[in-house]
């Protein structure tokens, strides 16, 4: 019996203990479902669960393309940070890919998709628009606000993936204390925020 019900299960690993409960009966196998899930369970045979596939926006390319030249492609995310009380708050940066220059950057509590369109109108006003803005899938990033915004500026929907090689919170936190020299409440008053 317990053969069979290994051998079951390696044939049909996406069958739990039920279905191969009824397999071994069709066989003529007078079997309980609670002794089949035992022994499952004693070879530790187990039903993986399927993994929810993740659809993405935008035309995939199979290799990452890089930057060629300044203004080609923007990335902006979200780097996260927190007050001595343990209050978190939120950067958005955005940074042109090639020369690794930050664009933008605002400090907020919570920053919503109409925030994040501003910030990059401001940088379209100054450095002129990109040919790309890359991004990660996050919800303020893949809003209606947004998608509907790109639209009217005549783009496609904007490529969706994670920014390429992004520089690690605490490096972005050192950078700004350090070429600052000041609290960050300097830099957004309304924040009132200090390390």
């Amino acid at each position: 019996m317990r053969e069979e019900v290994i051998d079951l299960s390696g044939k049909h690993p996406r069958y739990g203990y039920r279905r191969i409960t009824a397999l071994l009966r069709r066989d003529g196998f007078e079997v309980n479902p609670k002794r089949v899930a035992r022994i499952r369970r004693e070879e530790g045979l187990k039903v993986n669960k399927r993994q929810r596939r993740m659809r993405r926006l935008g035309a995939s390319t199979a290799e990452r393309q890089r930057a060629q030249r300044p203004r080609q492609v923007w990335s902006r995310d979200f780097v996260e940070d927190q007050r001595k009380s343990g209050s978190r708050f939120r950067n958005l940066t955005l940074i042109d890919e090639h020369t690794r220059e930050c664009l933008a950057t605002q400090a907020a509590w919570s920053i919503r998709a109409v925030d994040v369109i501003g910030v990059v109108e401001a940088a379209i006003a100054r450095y002129g628009a990109p040919e790309h803005i890359r991004s990660d899938n996050g919800p303020v990033f893949i809003a209606y606000a947004i998608v509907d915004w790109i639209r009217r500026q005549g783009s496609s929907r904007p490529r969706q993936s994670s920014p390429v090689s992004s520089r690690p919170p605490g490096s972005f936190r050192r950078d700004l204390i350090a070429n600052t020299n000041q609290s960050i409440i300097k830099i957004n008053p309304r924040l009132n925020l200090y390390f």
